[in-house]
């Protein structure tokens, strides 16, 4: 696949040490400036970001595993099936960390296989699920390298940490047939809320973290950005607002034990709403409707090859 040039430009937002944010026109989303290179990117991907950035992320994520599960995974496995009109289908999931999404699907009769590019997370993932994982970056993967077609391609978290989004959502493309999906979640940044809390509580631009996250998108750039690349969008929805508990005066950006309570609580609010059909439509409404006005923590968009 061919790199795309681009003459990156557009109204700087800010400077944040060696980098600023600039609201990109070629690109069509806030992105940092100048970007960093593949090789200063492999440094913190490859080693770095589980062994030092997140070193306990794999051991709280399956002990959380209840709440993913039951409040998380089975609602994006719900909408593929949906949209896909079937009941049982085949994914990749591109920087499928420690594995514990495509866990969920294995469980549920899917066909699995993931990208990963740290070394320990791999491995962590191979073990988890007695398959292939490929510690790669997407960019190398290949359809020879699957062990079979695609239904899905799933993307949580990743876009926001690429020097060019643009170019794997391309990818992403070519390697689905007619009709597959590709589902993107991704920080929902510089949304209201945190306008609000920016300029009315005079809380600091908390979500911006470089050099972590060089992209920064919301609803519209992010389904700007797929549709230019040919897709049409099938669905969307959001996540719970944590925001809501800073507007209500609990700064969790400031102080972990907040955090950490708030984190609680937010999986409570889900783990209800997971309990009946009655409450988990209700729970659909609600992140939909998030997303309609542009708010909530992350979104997330269901993209289909036409």
């Amino acid at each position: 696949m061919e790199k795309t040039l681009i003459n990156h430009h557009g109204q700087a937002l800010g400077s944040y040490g060696d980098y600023q944010l600039i609201a990109c026109a070629p690109c069509g989303f806030i992105h940092v400036d100048p970007l960093p290179t593949a090789i200063e990117l492999a440094g913190v991907y490859d080693e770095k970001f589980y062994a030092e950035d997140k070193p306990q992320y794999l051991t709280k994520m399956e002990q959380e595993r209840a709440y993913w599960d039951g409040s998380v995974y089975r609602y994006r496995y719900d909408a593929f099936e949906r949209l896909l009109g079937k009941t049982r289908g085949s994914i990749l999931d591109v920087g499928c960390s420690g594995g514990f999404f495509l866990r969920y699907g294995q469980e549920r009769g899917w066909s699995v296989q993931g990208v990963e590019p740290s070394r320990q997370a791999a491995a962590y993932a191979r073990a988890l699920l007695g398959v292939e994982i490929f510690q790669d970056y997407f960019q190398n993967v290949s359809a020879a390298n699957l062990a079979h077609g695609l239904d899905v391609i799933h993307m949580q978290f990743v876009l926001e940490h690429l020097p060019n989004p643009m170019e794997m959502c391309r990818k992403a493309y070519d390697l689905l047939p007619s009709g597959g999906l590709l589902c993107i979640e991704v920080p929902n940044d510089f949304n209201l809320t945190q306008q609000i809390l920016h300029q009315e509580r005079g809380l600091t631009e908390y979500w911006v973290s470089i050099p972590h996250h060089l992209n920064y998108f919301n609803r519209d750039t992010l389904s700007g950005l797929l549709k230019r690349v040919g897709f049409e969008i099938a669905d969307e929805e959001a996540s719970f607002p944590m925001e809501f508990f800073l507007l209500m005066g609990e700064n969790y950006v400031s102080n972990d034990e907040i955090g950490a309570s708030c984190h609680q609580r937010r999986m409570q609010f889900e783990r209800t709403l997971a309990k009946t059909q009655q409450s988990r439509a209700l729970r659909n409404r609600f992140y939909k409707a998030l997303a309609e006005m542009g708010i909530g923590r992350t979104i997330t968009v269901f993209a289909r090859k036409q």
